[in-house]
């Protein structure tokens, strides 16, 4: 069976979103708030954004682990990070970015990792 990187691609790609939303946001847009542009503080925005994380990048992480590795170490980093994600909503602002970067760095990790362990074993 040949494995196809298109879901974790598209996890790839959304963790590097977030990541940037994270990131450049904060240190470029500071202003949006004064035109009553609320991105930075959306909630419903940063739940929707975790939880398409979880249903893409949970689709993308079960169909390697079943198909291809069967290596927990992906599937625990992974739901560490979406934990992280999750856990950074209910914290003061200065921990929310810390959490939600590193949440964002691990899901991105364990996308690369389900990548490289499929593709090592679809070649076997």
């Amino acid at each position: 069976m040949q494995y196809s990187a298109k879901a974790d691609a598209i996890s790839m790609g959304l963790s590097f979103v977030c990541l940037l939303h994270c990131i450049i946001l904060p240190l470029f847009l500071t202003s949006i708030p004064f035109l009553g542009i609320e991105v930075l503080e959306n909630k419903s925005l940063e739940l929707l954004t975790i939880l398409l994380s979880l249903l893409i990048g949970g689709y993308a992480i079960k169909r390697g682990y079943t198909r291809f590795h069967r290596n927990k170490y992906v599937v625990v980093l992974f739901a560490a990070g979406i934990s992280l994600m999750m856990l950074s909503n209910f914290l003061i602002y200065s921990a929310e970015v810390w959490l939600k970067l590193s949440g964002g760095l691990v899901i991105f990790i364990a996308h690369i990792q389900n990548f490289n362990y499929s593709k090592k074993c679809s070649i076997k």
